[in-house]
């Protein structure tokens, strides 16, 4: 009479005679008005959260326990220079290679890692390369996701581009062994 919307599940089945004749109904309802409200809020609150990660400048993806990619950022395509494809695992990236400049195989990646061993994954620098063949120099960040009961879900990385930094290290560098070449 208020005016109010009210969500109900309706489940209603016939009673029958022993010759199959109708003898009467049952009739159950349930009102889920706050089971939907809460459906609705969760959905919500899950839109949000997307469009906070999209936000970011930083480069951000999330895998399943398995370690299929589930969600990326606009940041995490440019960085890599590709969209990740279906069933793609690990990582966003084309390849990968150790800072010393050796490949490093997308199942030992710090994301393979985080997962496998169900840890956060720091102090670890890669270098990510793009279809294009350009490099960028990271920092990865995969952090394991648990669910309420503590079991393994998936995981979020963060990689930091680290090529401005890169760049002022060998600028250093070059004017440090300038100077020492002179000395």
């Amino acid at each position: 009479p208020d005016g109010t919307t009210v969500y109900l599940d309706v489940h209603s089945s016939s009673v029958r005679d022993g010759r199959g004749n109708f003898r009467y109904g049952v009739r159950v309802i349930q009102d889920v008005t706050e089971a939907k409200w809460m459906e609705d809020r969760l959905r919500e609150s899950e839109r949000h959260m997307r469009d906070l990660l999209e936000a970011l400048p930083a480069a951000v993806y999330t895998t399943d326990a398995a370690g299929h990619i589930t969600f990326y950022n606009k940041a995490a395509v440019e960085m890599a220079g590709r969209t990740p494809q279906a069933g793609d695992l690990w990582c966003v990236t084309w390849r990968l290679y150790n800072p010393d400049g050796t490949p490093l195989p997308h199942d030992d990646c710090p994301m393979a890692v985080a997962l496998r061993e169900n840890r956060p994954v720091r102090g670890v620098e890669a270098i990510a390369e793009r279809p294009d063949g350009t490099r960028v120099p990271f920092i990865p960040y995969p952090t394991p996701l648990h669910d309420v009961d503590g079991k393994l879900v998936g995981a979020i990385n963060m990689l930091v581009d680290i090529s401005e930094r890169k760049k002022a290290e060998n600028r250093q560098k070059v004017l440090i062994d300038e100077l020492n070449h002179r000395v």
